[in-house]
């Protein structure tokens, strides 16, 4: 695989987007405890080479677990992997674990940045027999989230400069705002609200596992 990829013109590669599909999980995906020893073998090596020949969305099935992250790839254009859900094969629901489907838009910005990006709007099968988007953290993957933005902490510092002149926002205002924020995994979203918390006493509001909004801590 390496050998054909060399054999593109790297500025094909460099200037596309790159999907590689698989079935198994090329990277750890433990669920409970359970699942170490069913990932992809050399998944690791995969993935570093992968990211030498470009920018690559990897993604894959057989964890039935939505989950987006970033590969333990060294560098910048580390791998995005996407771990798709299941679409029909668990009928009881429990938080973080649904049946689901997704859509992906994916946005890549060419030079000077290089950069791959995407949002996700993502829909659950309820119980009443009908698909209804996912909202929030409780549905593992959810509408309104992505992947692709890493800087954090400017955000963070981003968003403090927009709160001096306001006291409360609501979520979707502040995505208008930064849209920036619209290229965040969820795990990255909680080490958001993190750096609001402790570095600049702004409080981001989840409630039932849905963000709510953002505002400023209030003195004891």
């Amino acid at each position: 695989m390496e050998s054909e990829l060399k054999a593109i013109p790297p500025e094909s590669l460099k200037s596309k987007i790159n999907i590689f599909l698989c079935h198994h999980h090329p990277m750890f995906h433990i669920q409970e405890g359970h699942g170490q020893y069913d990932f992809m073998s050399n998944g690791q090596t995969l993935l570093d080479m992968l990211s030498r020949t470009g920018d690559w969305l990897v993604i894959h099935g057989h964890k039935h677990e939505a989950r987006i992250s970033y590969s333990a790839s060294i560098g910048s254009r580390a791998p995005t992997v996407f771990a798709a859900g299941t679409l029909s094969a668990h009928t009881d629901s429990v938080d973080g674990f649904r049946n689901q489907f997704y859509l992906l838009d994916l946005d890549y910005q060419k030079k000077p940045t290089r950069k791959l990006k995407g949002t996700l709007n993502v829909w659950n099968w309820n119980k009443g027999f009908s698909w209804v988007k996912a909202e929030g953290f409780r549905d593992g993957l959810f509408s309104g989230i992505g992947f692709g933005e890493k800087g954090i902490q400017e955000i963070a510092q981003n968003i403090k400069s927009f709160m001096e002149d306001e006291i409360f926002c609501d979520w979707s205002e502040l995505q208008k705002q930064f849209p920036q924020i619209k290229y965040i995994t969820p795990s990255d979203i909680r080490y958001l609200q993190s750096d609001l918390n402790d570095e600049h006493d702004i409080e981001l509001l989840i409630k039932d596992g849905v963000i709510i909004s953002v505002s400023l801590k209030v003195p004891s």
